[in-house]
């Protein structure tokens, strides 16, 4: 528990509604006993995602994912487990108690506090200076993209006038000169401390805490120097991770559910999409995408448009971002703009409407697109074009997850070429001959291992009419079953009953918490099948003591001597009474079956 005391940690608990917590990120709507949403760690149509309020945990029975309010919080903000502690503290007002970290820890904490803290200092900093008198060149040359001053607040702009009045303000403040390196804001020469960004326009780059972590900055005059620059690499801030403006996307799914994000190549093409309506814009730290950053714009929505500059850059830069996002299981469509322009140029020149109605509803589907940037190598005039062309195609085809979407790609290669379907066939086959696309088996629990897990889900759920006094003993239960029987039997509080286990076990945790829904939210239906998995168990187990009396009777079928012959009866007389139990639960079984 990362070395908070057990005590503070149920006490924090108690203090939230793990309900109230959820639906700040999901719609939630209560059905029977328990709240339901759509899962926010997965795309999925109808909700699966179950919230049990009354033991304060959530399960998804579409993915697995499973935990308490803690758990959440660290999973939806990607967060390790102190950071989701400390904002529920924050939330309710409870103190946070002094935990055990090592010296590391701590002296890692404190600097990323003291570069948040800079960040923020600096943001302030910047934004007044561009309003301010320093600030107006900037100023005008916002307001000439289009950029007004209501955006201007809303994204915190700012300017820096030169390279020394950040360093001489922060140094005011009482941080050290190594302080403001160490949060990349300055650089160090012979000539002393600098501001990095000196000269450009400021674009805070801030994460989903509305903690600013760093900065973009955009040069105004013609120079030696790069257009753009970001900050270098920090412990709060790390290029290939980070999305800008997900703030901006956390605050839009918190109002609504979103289908969908479009991701930007720059700041300004953000600003822009955002002004004109499209709050779900993004952009990518740079053109390369990371799985880390796949992975963040996933648990926001399932479908990512491409929105890259209308230009040879943009179009190499949206083709090394499709595979990353689609190994990522994310759907993705590339927004094709007009040669030479960019979102903020199809914007200012063609209206919010003209955007929506002219590209994102006019997206191209990742093969699709795939298939029209090919076309450029090649001389579709020629046959010696459109045959090379078609093996080129095919290569790309081949490599679809599925038989249906290749066979998709073919019919789309075989409009552009004119070859016959049944040629494409042929060399897509010998592209993947002996490779077959995977095909995932989904894994279901047996029988057996269902009725397990149903009388674990009676007990733990304290429910009237669980067998306390079943002979679990008898039953192979693994580890985890076992640790979760002991728990219950243990009188101890459910709602508390994550912090108890390792991560790595919350999944199937979750999923025995709430088995029973997996076949009705109906009380009464549910007891019907607990009734049933409860007779299943007692006749397994006693067919199995029946077949080991039954052996042991088999031993004694020549007896003889007077010992062996009373040893043979009482065996025969046990085999009796195992035989009339068994057609007794055998007679309840079918009783319950007939109902």
């Amino acid at each position: 528990m990362a070395g908070f005391d057990r005590d503070w940690l149920d006490k924090l608990l108690d203090s939230h509604n793990i309900v109230t917590v959820i639906s700040r990120y999901a719609p939630v709507t209560k059905k029977g006993r328990n709240y339901w949403a759509r899962c926010p760690f997965h795309h999925e149509k109808e909700p699966s995602f179950a919230i049990n309020e009354d033991s304060q945990f959530y399960h998804c029975f579409g993915c697995g994912e499973s935990g308490d309010v803690i758990k959440f919080v660290q999973k939806i903000e990607n967060i390790d487990f102190i950071e989701a502690v400390k904002r529920l503290a924050d939330e309710v007002k409870l103190e946070l108690p002094s935990y055990r970290l090592d010296d590391k820890t701590k002296e890692l904490k404190q600097k990323r506090d003291t570069i948040l803290a800079l960040n923020r200092f600096a943001a302030l900093f910047y934004h007044q200076k561009l309003l301010g008198g320093e600030g107006k060149g900037a100023l005008e040359y916002l307001h000439k993209r289009g950029i007004d001053d209501s955006a201007i607040k809303r994204f915190g702009l700012g300017y820096s006038p030169d390279y020394n009045q950040l360093v001489k303000h922060l140094i005011g403040q009482g941080y050290s000169g190594d302080d403001l390196v160490m949060a990349g804001l300055c650089g160090k020469n012979e000539g002393g401390y600098y501001d990095v960004f000196g000269g450009r326009l400021i674009i805070p780059i801030i994460n989903n805490f509305n903690e600013v972590i760093g900065f973009g900055g955009r040069s105004l005059q013609q120079t030696d120097f790069a257009k753009y620059r970001n900050t270098s690499a920090t412990l709060v801030f790390d290029k290939s991770k980070t999305i800008y403006a997900i703030n901006e996307l956390k605050k839009a799914k918190q109002k609504a559910h979103i289908n969908y994000t479009i991701l930007c190549e720059g700041y300004m093409d953000v600003i822009a999409l955002q002004m004109a309506g499209f709050n779900t814009a993004v952009a990518s730290m740079g053109t390369s995408l990371t799985n880390e950053q796949a992975k963040t714009l996933k648990r926001y929505a399932p479908l990512v448009y491409i929105c890259y500059d209308g230009d040879a850059a943009g179009e190499k830069a949206a083709l090394r971002g499709l595979d990353i996002l689609e190994e990522n299981g994310l759907e993705v469509k590339v927004i094709v703009l007009p040669e030479g322009l960019d979102p903020d140029d199809v914007i200012k020149n063609e209206g919010a409407q003209a955007f929506k109605d002219n590209y994102l509803k006019k997206a191209m589907p990742l093969m699709r697109y795939k298939l029209e940037v090919l076309k450029k190598d090649y001389d579709l005039n020629i046959q010696d074009g459109r045959s090379k062309y078609a093996i080129a195609a095919c290569k790309l085809a081949s490599a679809q997850k599925d038989y249906v979407s290749i066979e998709a790609a073919l019919r789309m290669i075989q409009k552009i070429t004119g070859f016959t379907f049944e040629s494409l066939k042929a060399q897509i086959s010998m592209n993947i001959e002996g490779v077959q696309p995977a095909l995932v088996e989904e894994k279901k629990d047996n029988l057996h291992t269902k009725a397990i897990k149903y009388l674990l889900w009676a007990i733990i759920n304290k429910k009237d009419y669980a067998r306390y006094d079943f002979p679990f003993e008898r039953l192979p239960l693994n580890d985890l079953h076992k640790k979760i029987l002991n728990y219950a039997l243990g009188e101890k509080d459910i709602r508390k009953i994550f912090l108890e286990f390792d991560e790595s076990e919350h999944k199937e945790l979750g999923e025995i918490l709430d088995y029973a829904q997996n076949d009705s939210s109906d009380p009464e239906i549910q007891k019907k099948y607990y009734e049933g998995y409860y007779v299943q168990l007692m006749i397994e187990i006693l067919q199995k003591d029946l077949a080991k009396v039954s052996d042991e009777y088999a031993a004694y079928q020549d007896a003889e001597n007077e010992q062996d012959i009373e040893k043979k009866e009482t065996l025969k007389g046990r085999m009796t009474e195992l035989l009339e139990k068994i057609n007794h639960f055998k007679a309840l079984k079918d009783e319950i079956n007939k109902e």
